[in-house]
């Protein structure tokens, strides 16, 4: 008996157990949403919008487009991303939870424990894929015919290719991105933005449909809303 519990103390040194399970999968969406557009369709968010994209979530998928989810039940502690709340409040904040940190957890339990990653470096994976992308979406607002956000309602194709154009380093280096939308006064407007990348954040194309959400004309208008 006291050989076996040996055996079993030594395995735990050489193999300590991870705090989420890589389940089977191909890459993440990064999941950016628009807050104007979060929060002008309910009666009120719980902090003023945003004029900036922040992350929905890092989400696992399996090729082509097959979420997965759920792989542990372990649970998120603020001590366990104490080194990166600074950085989540400013890109990861909730505008319907109370607490930002719930809104993490429910990432983390759903999402970030299929990651095979500790929530460290899960959540620091998530923050640096969005800074890139916040950073290369700058120059859409320093273009002469700036795609700025406002309330007249720009083509969707016409929005999709500037975002998608923004987001490439390089001309030849754009990828497929989706666009999902929801509605306000019966209109389209931009909610979320999925950006596809690999497990070490290198950006890949996106599974098709481009539109989620978004109906089923490609050159239907959608809004940018600057409110």
């Amino acid at each position: 008996m006291i050989a076996k519990m040996f055996v079993f103390f030594l395995l735990l040194i050489c193999f300590p157990v991870s705090h989420s399970t890589e389940k089977e999968f191909d890459y993440y969406k990064l999941v950016l949403q628009w807050p104007i557009s979060v929060c002008n369709v309910r009666r009120s968010c719980l902090q003023p919008p945003f004029s900036e994209f922040t992350v929905h979530g890092l989400w696992p998928f399996l090729a082509p487009d097959s979420m997965v989810t759920e792989c542990s039940k372990d649970v998120l502690t603020k001590s366990k991303v104490k080194d990166t709340i600074k950085a989540l409040r400013k890109y990861w904040p909730s505008f319907v939870d109370r607490d930002d940190f719930d809104f993490w957890s429910y990432q983390w339990l759903k999402h970030g424990t299929c990651s095979g990653l500790d929530p460290l470096p899960y959540f620091k994976l998530a923050i640096s894929t969005t800074i890139e992308a916040r950073q290369l979406l700058e120059s859409l607002n320093r273009k002469a015919s700036a795609y700025t956000p406002r309330f007249k309602p720009y083509q969707m194709n016409d929005l999709y290719d500037n975002f998608k154009a923004a987001l490439a380093k390089k001309p030849e280096d754009k990828k497929v991105i989706q666009f999902k939308c929801n509605k306000k006064d019966g209109k389209f407007q931009l909610l979320e933005i999925y950006i596809c990348v690999d497990k070490k954040g290198v950006a890949l194309d996106c599974p098709t449909p481009k539109f989620i959400e978004c109906g089923d004309n490609e050159m239907a208008e959608i809004r940018y809303p600057d409110k």
